[in-house]
């Protein structure tokens, strides 16, 4: 199905990317819009990050305070500058982590989750693998340079865009600053980061997401942006620019491609009538379900909508069909179609469903009886007989 996506995309204008690997990419659909040298292995900085943050998230309790028992390794170049005795919870070593990029933060919240940095990796690419981003490897938390420790512009935006549906990663990754809080002894310290990623100033539509920088990596960025209801994701690694080359991979995206929406999440796509308490039942997409293709073109969409259950009673959230899309032929995608809410049977249902039910059990009973009785009877004649 990529492969269709990408035979539409005859270049609208020329790219001037100066990254050595980029990529631009649907957050809703995960399809490509554009592509340079997506799968090739590169030094992914501290965009490696993104991918802590998922095994912090999944498997740690943001609310559980840490007291640290030693100094943090010192993970060079941004510290937060946490000292042996300090007390902080997970919440607010994720937010240093993904706002300033604090690599002794990173360090303490892998070694509570993992127990130590190796086995924390080890965490990190079995969710990579999970994920799909097959051609990664990752060393440690933090992204600082290792010969082992590699990832593509592919892979990272398949990891971005599986991190942005947590929404603390979302909203954390958003804002422009956070203030963090941590107690050393009796006294609650407290420090203003500013975010590293300067496209949520730079780029009114940017809603995210990481900054990565050493010197084998390069400057590197994975971003988001949202126009309306319609969100992208890009990756640029080592680039002379990357605030440049993120505006223009999603100004090239925003007015060269339309998003049509089949189905809405929580936007009911109908209402259906039926015999119960209330009368219809709203009829919801599970997740959005969205093509897309270039602003010149306008393919054959053809959408095949099937329901299961059209009777009550039905729970609020129960799966009771599935829409389908194909264009110009092939299959797109699909999702769920859930109950927007309950319908119970209304009384005549629950009385006409008892009758019958009522009815059958009667008749079973006088069979049962008819048995009986010829089992009695029987059983007389065999012990009394007759002369």
């Amino acid at each position: 199905m990529v492969g269709w996506l990408l035979l539409l995309i005859s270049p609208l204008f020329a790219l001037n990317i100066g990254a050595k690997s980029a990529i631009l990419m649907d957050y809703t659909t995960g399809r490509i819009l554009w592509a340079y040298n997506e799968k090739e292995k590169l030094p992914p900085a501290s965009l490696t990050k993104i991918l802590s943050a998922i095994v912090l998230l999944e498997r740690g309790n943001l609310d559980q305070i840490l007291t640290l028992e030693k100094d943090p390794p010192k993970g060079e170049p941004f510290l937060l500058g946490l000292k042996k005795g300090d007390k902080i919870s997970l919440k607010n070593l994720l937010i240093a982590m993904l706002v300033r990029s604090a690599n002794d933060a990173a360090l303490v919240a892998a070694g509570r989750i993992g127990g130590s940095e190796g086995k924390f990796a080890q965490l990190m690419n079995e969710k990579a693998k999970e994920l799909g981003a097959n051609d990664s490897h990752f060393i440690n938390c933090h992204g600082l340079p290792h010969p082992l420790h590699y990832s593509t512009a592919y892979d990272l935006a398949l990891i971005t865009r599986y991190a942005l549906r947590n929404p603390t990663f979302a909203s954390i990754v958003a804002s422009p600053r956070e203030e963090l809080k941590w107690w050393r002894g009796n006294e609650e310290k407290t420090r203003r980061l500013e975010n590293t990623n300067k496209l949520l100033s730079l780029y009114p539509y940017a809603n995210g997401v990481k900054t990565g920088y050493t010197k084998e990596a390069g400057r590197c960025l994975s971003a988001s942006a949202r126009k309306g209801n319609w969100q992208l994701i890009s990756v640029i690694l080592n680039s002379p620019d990357v605030w440049k080359d993120a505006i223009a991979l999603f100004e090239y995206g925003f007015n060269n491609f339309r998003p049509y929406f089949i189905a809405q999440k929580d936007i009911p796509i109908e209402y259906m009538k039926i015999r119960g308490n209330p009368p219809r039942v709203a009829i919801l997409a599970k997740d959005d379900l969205l093509v897309i293709f270039p602003c010149d073109q306008q393919p054959s969409i053809k959408v095949e909508k099937t329901l299961y259950k059209d009777k009550a009673p039905i729970k609020e959230g129960e799966k009771i069909g599935v829409i389908k899309v194909e264009v110009n032929g092939e299959y797109w995608g699909e999702t769920d179609l859930i109950a927007g809410n309950a319908v119970s049977p209304d009384l005549p249902q629950l009385f006409s469903s008892f009758s019958l039910k009522f009815s059958i059990f009667i008749f079973l009973l006088l069979i049962l009886v008819r048995l009986w009785e010829e089992s009695v009877k029987n059983s007389r004649e065999k012990w009394f007989p007759r002369d």
